[in-house]
């Protein structure tokens, strides 16, 4: 007899068994044909096994955007998303942090066996810092300065006094550094500042004009002559 592969919606086909009950496949689900006796009566039937399906889904963790979930047959693999959908201000994407405890690289390989909720897990950048000498000079003879090795992790308030990180070797003649700010027409220094902007931050030094101006002439330093400040600009009498 010849017997063609049926099929039943949600449902695998095992093979073929001559217990209705059976569990198990006596012949295989690419078996055609199979042999009775003469003058016999046999009864042939499917064996189904029921396929069970899981759901991985993707959650944003305090970002935006989205990720498609995939429903997955049980013991299939299944290749993760490497976060491309979501996003946030200042963050990066590192791994996922799944429902079930564990922890995920992005873009691995599981094998699934339970639904499954993947949490996105952040970390703040680091951004290297521009200082600018705002009519002062770095040592370099460079009116601004980048420092890639002391960076400012986004969204952490990080200490700028000079007591905390220093001159950065800008010097102005005639001019004392009173610390750093973010607006280049402060008066005030700040004590601390918090990057909130997802771009190198830019420091501007703060100048208190000195008592006395020292000036340099015909090789030497020396003490200016009493000065005044008219039409814009510092004159010396």
């Amino acid at each position: 007899y010849n017997y063609g592969q049926p099929s039943r919606a949600g449902y695998d086909f095992l093979g073929w068994n001559t217990s209705s009950t059976a569990t198990t496949a006596k012949w295989g689900p690419n078996t055609t044909s199979f042999e009775v006796s003469t003058g016999t009566s046999t009864t042939i039937y499917a064996v189904w096994k029921q396929i069970v399906t899981y759901t991985v889904s993707y959650s944003a963790g305090g970002g935006v955007g989205s990720i498609a979930s995939s429903t997955v047959q049980s013991g299939q693999s299944l290749t993760l998303s490497s976060g491309i959908g979501f996003s946030k201000t200042g963050y990066t994407l590192k791994s996922w942090n799944g429902n079930d405890g564990n922890n995920y690289s992005l873009g691995q390989t599981i094998t699934v066996t339970k639904n499954l909720i993947l949490t996105a897990v952040w970390q703040a950048n680091e951004y290297p810092v521009i200082y600018n000498g705002n009519g002062g000079v770095h040592s370099s003879g460079k009116k601004t300065w980048r420092d890639e090795v002391n960076t400012f992790t986004f969204n952490e308030a990080e200490p700028i006094s000079l007591e905390d990180i220093g001159n950065k070797d800008f010097e102005r003649i005639g001019y004392e550094l009173l610390g750093w700010n973010s607006s280049w027409t402060a008066n005030l220094p700040l004590e601390t500042y918090t990057v909130t902007e997802d771009k190198e931050p830019e420091l501007y030094a703060i100048w208190k004009l000195r008592s006395n101006l020292w000036i340099h002439k015909n090789g030497n330093w020396r003490i200016g002559l009493p000065y005044i400040y008219h039409n814009g600009k510092w004159h010396f009498c």
